[in-house]
């Protein structure tokens, strides 16, 4: 069975959330949503300068970079015992996350068929929520056999060969002369 280009692309979407932060933070119960937030306070500009960053190094670009700082910031989150530096990197990884998505939602629109489009975007969605399920279950177990920071290291590893699949991908697309166009600036309209 031959996979069609956007369903490679699909795929890409599974490591994207640490829905929990590390125990080992010296910090009480209810102080743990301050990473979440930190997280999420990185998100608008990010969004907001997806456009210009993939206009800039490409969409394939744009995912590579997403990939790899999602590595490095998971991997680190999970040797971190400091509230700062967790706050800090939770921010960088959601930056890291708003910045990946516009160009992959963009590169699977580019490559799928007019006909497929509502197929690609609908399996990207799917796989993404069910990625997230399944890599939030078994952290748990992960965590209870392991050590809190297996997890992190784990979406790091597989942020890490996301990012190696997308270059294979992009030099596989431009050799057949199928790159999709670069993005442009992202253009708010009020």
């Amino acid at each position: 069975m031959r996979l069609r280009p956007e369903s490679k692309f699909a795929a890409l979407g599974f490591p994207d959330r640490v829905s929990f932060a590390p125990v080992s933070l010296p910090l009480p119960e209810r102080e743990l949503p301050a990473l979440a937030v930190a997280e999420l306070e990185a998100d608008v500009p990010a969004v907001h300068h997806a456009g210009r960053v993939a206009a800039r190094v490409g969409r394939y670009g744009a995912i590579i970079v997403g990939c790899a700082l999602t590595a490095v910031t998971t991997c680190i989150i999970g040797f971190s015992t400091s509230l700062l530096l967790t706050a800090v990197l939770m921010a960088a990884f959601g930056w890291s996350l708003f910045l990946t998505f516009p160009a992959l939602l963009t590169l699977v629109g580019s490559v799928a068929k007019t006909k497929n489009r509502t197929a690609a975007f609908s399996l990207n969605a799917n796989v993404q929520i069910i990625g997230n399920a399944s890599f939030t279950f078994a952290a748990g177990f992960m965590s209870d056999a392991w050590g809190i920071h297996t997890p992190f290291f784990l979406l790091g590893a597989v942020s890490l060969v996301v990012a190696i699949y997308v270059i294979a991908l992009s030099k596989r697309f431009s050799k057949r002369g199928a790159e999709p166009a670069p993005a442009g600036p992202i253009e708010i309209v009020s």
